[in-house]
């Protein structure tokens, strides 16, 4: 684990053994970068206020499961959320539109349901602007509606497809 001023947190491709509790006293965190660590269990609700300078946070290729807790939504610093490739469940929660700062969410390879245009591509906000949104809204149905994903995908996540 590297921890630089307990502002960086960086392990990619190893079995890592998580205990989200270490990170919320982490409250300066902001960056964190756990690809591929095989990390199970679900996304821990406290992080929404308990890491308030979070900017990116990389939990792709890892077997998470459950849902996105609506408090993510107070991660108003974040402008990268990576979470495809995982066993996430459920609606997306409105509430991530409250991340007016997030530029790429990538939710692809989950089992996530639900319609993205009213949280990140119906926003009146010019200075809002998501540059890039991968979601699983390839197949018949699709799994998410999303008009403004740059990339869909199929339920398994493997194929994606650029969109206009």
């Amino acid at each position: 684990m590297y921890f630089c001023f307990n502002k960086v947190i960086v392990i990619l491709n190893h079995y890592f053994s998580c205990c989200w509790c270490h990170f919320i006293s982490l409250t300066n965190l902001f960056y964190v970068g756990l690809r591929g660590n095989a990390i199970d269990g679900t996304l821990p609700p406290e992080w929404g206020q308990g890491l308030p300078s979070l900017q990116f946070l990389d939990l792709e290729e890892n077997m998470l499961q459950g849902s996105i807790p609506t408090e993510f939504g107070a991660l108003t610093a974040l402008e990268s959320l990576y979470l495809e490739k995982n066993r996430l469940e459920g609606q997306l929660p409105s509430e991530l539109g409250q991340m007016s700062l997030l530029e790429y969410f990538q939710f692809n390879g989950n089992d996530l349901t639900g319609n993205v245009d009213p949280i990140f591509c119906d926003i009146e906000d010019p200075l809002v602007v998501v540059q890039d949104i991968r979601g699983d809204c390839l197949g018949d149905p699709p799994e998410i509606t999303c008009t403004c994903c740059t990339s869909c995908c199929t339920a398994d996540g493997e194929t994606c497809e650029q969109q206009p």
